[in-house]
């Protein structure tokens, strides 16, 4: 990454940053856009993976560009998440937070081996 470039990602993560929440998702499906549209490698690389995850796609065109455009703008919306970790208090992300299998905890515990307990999903 160039002096410029690195420059221009730190204003940009500042700005999402001190962005409401809404506000930074827009900018990053705005963002997301303009990549799907005019990036020269990542699209044909996403779609080419999809085609192979997804082997039903090489004949649906119309599905393959939907998918991979969704693919661009969820992950720009999981930058923009990243971007606001920085300022984010933890009372504003609680309610964001779904937890799923709370009850196998003290299951787990019960055994007496002790317990590591991670996160199988975040973001796209």
């Amino acid at each position: 990454m160039g002096e410029w470039t690195w420059r221009a990602f730190k204003v940009v993560q500042s700005l999402v940053a001190r962005l409401p929440r809404p506000w930074a998702y827009a900018l990053a499906v705005l963002a997301a856009k303009f990549a799907w549209w005019f990036s020269p490698l990542a699209r044909p690389r996403l779609e080419f993976n999809l085609k192979v995850a997804c082997p039903e796609l090489e004949h649906d065109g119309d599905e393959l560009r939907r998918i991979s455009r969704l693919n661009f703008r969820n992950h720009a919306k999981a930058y923009a998440d990243l971007m606001q970790l920085p300022r984010a208090r933890v009372e504003a992300m609680r309610p964001l937070l779904k937890v799923q299998g709370w009850e196998h905890l003290e299951e787990a515990r019960n055994l007496g081996k002790g317990v590591l307990v991670v996160s199988c999903h975040m973001g796209s």
